[in-house]
């Protein structure tokens, strides 16, 4: 039974300001599909999901307020991402559930044409890397809800590896 699909559409369109104009269009596109499976026992749940997104930037040739003539440019990229998230709900005997997850995303670039960009991107058109990710939530009997959770980003690309965390507490207002 599905969670939640999610489809994006978004067009922008902005006006760069030097002494002769120049435009700039952005298109961003993008969708996800997210499920979640539960087992006959109801306490472990497969969640997979993939989503997809494409942004593209075109700005064109202007003349700047010091006369230089700026090229036009284009940045595009894609991005797919996949992979389960897994967890289990233990009841416990005060009433306090318990939800340790884990979870693996991958991630596959495609259309990354940035030459004009002086910051790059860590993966090129083509190239894929993974994540994992980690947490534990805890439910009380008010559903006071609290969470922790942390991940490891740049498995498989080389010269660029993130970790981080957070810990979030939800107070139901009744």
């Amino acid at each position: 039974m599905p969670t939640d699909d999610i489809v994006h559409n978004k067009l922008s369109t902005n006006r760069i300001v030097p002494s002769t104009g120049g435009h700039c269009s952005t298109y961003f596109y993008s969708g996800a599909n997210k499920q979640a499976f539960r087992s006959a026992t109801a306490r472990l749940r497969h969640s997979p999901a993939v989503s997809v997104s494409y942004y593209e930037e075109t700005q064109e040739a202007y003349v700047d307020s010091l006369t230089n003539t700026i090229p036009e440019q284009t940045f595009t990229q894609g991005e797919v991402r996949f992979g389960p998230t897994f967890s289990y709900d233990h009841k416990a005997d005060n009433g306090m559930t318990n939800r340790p997850r884990f979870g693996v995303i991958g991630v596959w670039n495609f259309a990354v044409d940035n030459r004009a960009s002086s910051t790059g991107t860590a993966l090129g058109s083509g190239d894929a890397g993974a994540r994992l990710d980690g947490g534990f939530t805890a439910i009380n009997t008010n559903l006071l809800f609290y969470d922790l959770s942390g991940y490891y980003d740049g498995i498989g690309i080389d010269n660029c590896h993130a970790h981080g965390g957070k810990a979030r507490i939800v107070v139901p207002f009744r």
